[in-house]
């Protein structure tokens, strides 16, 4: 017993129950109706060979619902015990008598050493004396007639469908097409979930100006998750246990659930490139990028058992522990530093974690948020010839084993989302050319109300008359070290000196005092780029000796950017709209109303 009165391996066998195919009994006015789904691991199962619903007698059946080996067990039993009592009294074995004594089998499961309970609950149908049966009998060997039940996965909802549906009145037919509907209602709640989570996506990806990146991908995940689950509902596709139960909706609705929980998330399923310590590339899959990136989210839906034992080893061949993928993400974002600093790493368990585990990733230093649930450890024993024994009298002849269970009654913690996550600022700033002529043009200090010959100038007037920028280039550089290269300076002056106007070229000479030119010292990793349109030596040097410096880069050059992420580079950048040198093209330019429309001229 446990200390709050209950039967643990009881409890551990209802769990394995909980865990199986559906099942579905229904007793009509005429009959009574069993019915599962019939689970097939493989096409090169012969199906024949999977019986899912048996006969006793020729008016007894059962189905079931958990682990078929112990199913196996009982139905044998059952059928010695019918043909006992009719050796002795001449007839078939009343349908009551039976569920009894096959109730009294699984109840003294439950009382000896050396054995555990049956991991099945059973339906068990009749019919005698004119009247149909339908009893079901669980692990603990209690038992009891229903007019109509569900168990397995999902029971609560087959219950509460069959409560809708139920009458006394059922006729077969009519009891045959409420139990298809019973598990096919499983399936519509799954169409539902799908619908829901397709909505929150999609309103996800327009939370932020610009969307996020990766949104347009997670929806299109849950299209194909709905449009098969639509194939499956109109027949064309065998219903499964999986579809069902799908992992992958689990999965997509972590995702989506983090994402709601995080500020400024940047991307979602975005893919990093990075080297593992062999030297070899790989990918890695982040589920949410948060924080202006700084925040690293996996979302994991699978329960706490599975992910528990996979951990030990228990798991199928090719599974990767949850602790193995944590050794991934550290390695990757020691490879992908945002800002100079690695990206803070949080797993979501949304199916809780074991104590055990949650301790080992706080260790590698990375987050945890979820439920954390005790694990209760038995000491057994292996013999020699293999089998378990609680006895440790043969210490010679007898390796000790720890088997572990997770307890998800015992919750150690519950750990929210932290709502502050410490990011290290970088209080350097490189400025390039394109930074550079933004904060001193004319268009930046109110000169934006013109309609220019030029229509580039037109449409950086009228964005600058819909959104400053020199606000945000201000707030950024505040309270920070500037930064400039010898190239970056120079090709700026030639510029000014050719295209400035007064008043731009008095704010440069303010703003140089305020900076700090250095000599090109491009990186490493910026002189591996290969020369392309968008990659030139200019570029290279400014951004190069930003990379050098740990400073972050402001600049209104993101095609630079994109080409180098594209070769596997990412420098630590700002990116601004562009603004042009417009005093000297004043002159020429027809003037707008101060309060003019943003898009007025385009």
């Amino acid at each position: 017993f446990s200390p709050s009165g209950k039967l643990v391996q009881i409890e551990y066998a209802l769990a394995a129950v909980a865990g199986g195919a559906p099942s579905v009994g229904i007793k009509a006015a005429n009959g009574v109706v069993l019915a599962t789904e019939k689970k097939q691991k493989s096409i090169l199962y012969d199906e024949r060979s999977v019986h899912k619903v048996e006969s006793i007698t020729k008016h007894i059946g059962l189905v079931y619902s958990g682990m078929g080996p112990d199913y196996r067990v009982l139905v044998h039993r059952a059928r010695k015990l019918a043909q006992q009592y009719y050796l002795v009294y001449h007839e078939p074995i009343p349908t009551a008598q039976l569920v009894q004594r096959i109730a009294s089998v699984m109840q003294e499961y439950t009382q000896s050493g050396g054995v555990r309970p049956f991991g099945v609950s059973l339906l068990i149908c009749g019919w005698n004396e004119g009247r149909p049966y339908l009893f079901q009998s669980d692990p603990s060997g209690a038992y009891f007639a229903w007019k109509a039940t569900a168990m397995g996965k999902n029971y609560v909802n087959g219950k509460t469908f069959l409560e809708k549906r139920y009458n006394e009145d059922l006729e077969l037919e009519d009891a045959i097409h409420t139990a298809i509907l019973t598990l096919k209602s499983l399936l519509c709640e799954r169409i539902a979930v799908a619908k829901e989570l397709m909505k929150r996506a999609e309103s996800l990806s327009r939370s932020q100006k610009g969307g996020i990146e990766g949104g347009a991908k997670l929806c299109s995940k849950l299209k194909a998750e709905l449009k098969f689950l639509h194939r499956v509902e109109a027949g064309k596709v065998a219903i499964k246990e999986s579809h069902l139960q799908s992992t992958n909706l689990t999965h997509l609705r972590a995702i989506i659930e983090s994402a709601e929980n995080l500020e400024e998330v940047v991307s979602v399923l975005h893919v990093f490139a990075y080297e593992d310590c062999f030297g070899e590339k790989q990918t890695l899959v982040v589920d949410v990028v948060a924080n202006g990136g700084h925040t690293w989210v996996k979302a994991i839906g699978r329960k706490a058992e599975a992910l528990h034992n996979i951990w030990l080893g228990r798991g199928q061949y090719g599974d990767k522990s949850i602790i193995e993928q944590a050794e991934d993400f550290l390695q990757a974002s020691r490879q992908q530093p945002v800002q100079y600093s690695n990206p803070h790493i949080i797993f979501a368990f949304y199916n809780s974690v074991s104590s055990p585990m949650a301790e080992r990733l706080k260790e590698m230093g990375i987050s945890v948020r979820g439920d954390v649930v005790a694990v209760n450890s038995l000491a057994e024993h292996l013999t020699e010839e293999g089998h378990l024994s609680a006895s440790e009298s043969d210490e010679e002849s007898s390796e000790l084993l720890q088997v572990t269970r997770v307890d998800r009654e015992n919750l150690v913690a519950s750990i929210a989302f932290p709502t502050e996550i410490k990011v290290d600022v970088c209080n350097r700033v490189n400025l390039d050319i394109t930074t550079l002529i933004t904060y001193v043009s004319s268009l930046s200090y109110g000169g934006c109300y013109f309609i220019f010959k030029e229509k580039v100038l037109t449409e950086q007037a009228a964005q600058e008359r819909k959104e400053r920028v020199l606000p945000q280039l201000e707030d950024f550089m505040k309270g920070k070290e500037l930064f400039a290269c010898e190239s970056a300076v120079k090709d700026f002056q030639s510029i000014l000196e050719t295209l400035g106007g007064p008043g731009e070229k008095d704010r440069a000479i303010s703003l140089m005092k305020r900076i700090n030119v250095v000599p090109d010292q491009p990186s490493d990793r910026a002189l591996r780029l290969v020369a392309s349109s968008k990659i030139n030596s200019r570029s290279l040097a400014i951004f190069g000796t930003g990379d050098t410096l740990k400073a972050i880069t402001m600049t209104a050059n993101s095609g630079f950017v994109r080409a180098a992420a594209n070769q596997g580079v990412k420098f630590s950048v700002l990116i601004h709209q562009p603004r042009a040198l417009t005093e000297s093209k004043e002159s020429v330019a027809t003037p707008l109303p101060k309060n003019c429309a943003a898009d007025s001229g385009l």
